[in-house]
């Protein structure tokens, strides 16, 4: 219970010290989508793929968000089947996955739904936080990962980073 009163205040305070700092603007290959990060973060652009993580700071696995831009026909072009689909391959894929329980929510004025659970990294468990939304023949995948053993600042970071990841709007 402290811990998560702890990361809830940190992640009231990070806004402001994040960008407080210096912040890089990163878009993917085919200008689907940005994100914003601290410009001490790494940063690699695909394609279809943006993702940023924090500087490692002896880290195994330093806090990361990532991107994925996905076309997607047939059922998998509405939410739900999409995030089913999305489920059972995570399950797949996982060892000891838990937490999986989707709520709707919006990104970037899209219906989406943002799901956190918890797999296991080697020895260490991850933590996933995943918002998609679905537009057209387009899927956006937004993931924040980080492990246990992270600090309530780094993960606020992480969170704050994913919220501003956003499609590029035309300017005409």
């Amino acid at each position: 219970m402290k811990r998560r009163l702890l990361i809830a205040m940190t992640v009231a305070l990070v806004p402001a010290l994040l960008w407080a700092v210096d912040t890089l603007t990163h878009m993917n290959g085919t200008r689907q989508v940005v994100l914003s990060a601290p410009a001490t973060w790494e940063a690699r652009t695909e394609p279809y793929v943006v993702s940023a993580s924090a500087p490692s700071e002896g880290d195994a696995y330093p806090p990361t968000v990532s991107v994925l831009v996905e076309a997607v026909s047939g059922e998998r072009k509405r939410l739900q089947p999409y995030m089913k689909a999305m489920y059972s391959l995570q399950w797949q894929m996982s060892d000891a996955m838990t937490g999986w329980s989707p709520r709707d929510t919006t990104w970037d004025g899209l219906p989406a739904s943002v799901s956190d659970f918890r797999s296991a990294y080697g020895d260490a468990m991850m933590n996933t936080r995943v918002i998609v939304a679905i537009e057209g023949d387009t899927a956006y995948v937004c993931r924040a990962m980080w492990l246990d053993d992270t600090s309530p600042t780094r993960i606020a970071s992480a969170l704050e980073v994913l919220s501003t990841v956003k499609r590029p709007r035309s300017t005409k």
